[in-house]
């Protein structure tokens, strides 16, 4: 089947371009991709095989890191019900491969790290990124959700440590303690002695 685009689609602004593409069965199966409500839904039911591929691109270059400011991209209330994977590409060379929960995981958030990538750099000036549901090579029904895709650090920075006296410090603060406690006992002795 050819790409069904849709302007302005989600993400990362551009163009957002969905495909199937069927490699048996088919009649009165439902094979369908869909983005609606901000959730991708890829559905196959029982008795077809194929994939879907969902392209984001016509956007000028951006930096994905922000910086180097985040390093991870997220795939939020994730649910399958068939044990499978996506293919992210970034630019058309960069890959990573993530694996779905097994069928009737619970709603799970994926981390896909950036240095996970076959090329990170290329996360740094992104034109395109394409996320592919391959063919399972069997008709099992497929039936795979994510509420969101965004990116984040993947630990918050440590605070800074704390300030120590370094030991030139720490000498001044027992010299400044013994000069007060000499001072103190010479007063008295002089009292005493007057």
């Amino acid at each position: 089947m050819g790409w069904d685009t849709v302007v302005g689609g989600d993400i990362l602004g551009g163009n957002r371009d969905m495909r199937l593409d069927y490699t048996a069965g088919g009649g009165g199966s439902l094979f369908r991709v869909r983005a609606a409500g901000s959730t991708f839904t890829h559905d196959q039911e029982v008795g077809v095989q194929g994939r879907s591929e969902t392209r984001w691109d016509g956007m000028t270059a951006f930096d994905l890191t922000e910086g180097g400011t985040v390093d991870t991209l997220v795939l939020f209330h994730v649910t399958n019900d068939h044990t499978s994977s996506i293919l992210f590409t970034v630019n058309g060379t960069s890959t990573y491969t993530v694996d779905l929960p097994s069928a009737g995981s619970p709603w799970i958030e994926i981390v896909i790290p950036f240095s996970g990538f076959s090329d990170p750099i290329a996360l740094q000036s992104v034109n395109s990124i394409t996320m592919l549901i391959p063919d399972t090579g069997s008709s099992i029904a497929t039936d795979l959700k994510i509420t969101e895709i965004s990116t984040r650090i993947s630990q918050p920075p440590l605070p800074p440590p704390a300030t120590v006296p370094t030991l030139s410090e720490w000498g001044m603060i027992l010299f400044t303690l013994l000069m007060g406690m000499s001072g103190v006992v010479f007063i008295r002795r002089r009292k005493m002695r007057g």
